[in-house]
C-alpha cells in the first residue's frame, strides 16, 4: 500500500511539473498570407511520422498558428491541398524551445526533426509527508547540476 502511494504521489507530481514520460512537447505551424486574404481554398497538413497531427486553412487574414505535439527526432512533413493563390502563402516550424526548425512557401514537403529542450530547472521544492507514521522527504534544487532526492521509510523500515 505504501509504495502504491508513493508510486502515485511521485507518477502526480512529475506530471504537474509538466515532465512528460515519452519526450514529446508542443509544436507550433504558422501559415502566412502575403496578401493578407487568407489562403483562398488551399491548405497545409502537417504529419508526424506519418500520422496527422494538424491541418492550417487560413480562411482570413495574413497568419493562422496551429499547435501540435512531437518527440526528439519525430519526422514532421507537410501536405499541401492547392488554393487559388499558391504563390502568396510562406510558413514556418518551431519546435518545443520556441526556436525555427524550418521555413519555406507553398508546396515544401519536409520540415524536419522534432526537437524538446530539457526541462527548465525548478525552484526549491521542499515536501514533507509522514505516511503511516514513516516518512517522506522530497527536495529539488535549481541551476546548474540540478537534482531531485525522495527519501522514503515507511512504518515498517522498507524503502
Amino acid at each position: 500500500m505504501m509504495k502504491t502511494l508513493l508510486k502515485t504521489f511521485i507518477i502526480s507530481l512529475f506530471m504537474g511539473l509538466g515532465i512528460i514520460a515519452n519526450g514529446q512537447c508542443t509544436h507550433t505551424f504558422t501559415g502566412y498570407d502575403s496578401w493578407g486574404d487568407g489562403w483562398n481554398g488551399a491548405s497545409a497538413v502537417i504529419t508526424v511520422n506519418g500520422a496527422i497531427a494538424g491541418q492550417c486553412d487560413l480562411l482570413s487574414g495574413s497568419s493562422e498558428t496551429i499547435q501540435f505535439q512531437a518527440s526528439d527526432g519525430d519526422l514532421i512533413k507537410l501536405g499541401w491541398i492547392s488554393g487559388a493563390y499558391d504563390g502568396e502563402i510562406s510558413w514556418d516550424v518551431k519546435d518545443g524551445g520556441n526556436n525555427t526548425i524550418a521555413m519555406g512557401v507553398f508546396g515544401t514537403a519536409t520540415v524536419g526533426s522534432g526537437a524538446c529542450p530539457a526541462p527548465i530547472p525548478c525552484a526549491t521544492l521542499d515536501y514533507g509527508q509522514d505516511f503511516e507514521t514513516g516518512g517522506a522527504l522530497m527536495t529539488a534544487t535549481s541551476a546548474s547540476g540540478s537534482s531531485v532526492g525522495i527519501d522514503a521509510t515507511s512504518a515498517n523500515a522498507s524503502l
